[in-house]
């Protein structure tokens, strides 16, 4: 808010457009990075999947950490992520399946990616947080 001493550490509908990482058909992502706060250390995205199909890059290292989050939204049963997803990690492109609300470390320097939702109930909400300043820092397979 204008004119308030803390008003600007609250950004409203921060880059609510279409993310160019994420390739399902009319998703929209909320997403901060430096671009919006000068300064700030990380980049982070939340994006709603309501439909399968492929959900982020081709497989890619970046020069820092990052976590996916891959989260459900049934408030009455917390572990019921609504669907499953596949991720891949590692140069050999190892295979997982996700089917419970789940966190994915990706310690700087380790392939990841792509992972595709290939069933979706409800809603999947898919976020990122990269601890770098923006997605950017990234080296593509």
């Amino acid at each position: 808010m204008a004119g308030t001493k803390y008003g600007k550490y609250i950004l409203r509908e921060p880059h609510a457009k279409p993310d160019p990482l994420v390739r399902l058909p009319g998703i929209r992502s909320l997403r901060v990075n430096s671009t919006l706060i000068e300064g700030i250390t990380c980049d982070f995205a939340f994006t709603g999947v309501d439909e399968p199909g492929d959900g982020g890059p081709s497989s890619h290292k970046h020069d820092a950490d990052e976590f996916l989050l891959f989260l459900g939204n049934n408030p009455a049963n917390m572990a019921d992520l609504g669907g499953e997803v596949e991720i891949c990690l590692g140069e050999e492109q190892e295979k997982h399946i996700i089917n419970t609300p789940s966190v994915v470390y990706a310690p700087r320097g380790l392939y990841h990616m792509p992972c595709t939702f290939t069933r979706v109930d409800r809603p999947i909400y898919f976020a990122h947080i990269l601890l770098a300043p923006d997605y950017s820092k990234l080296v593509q397979k």
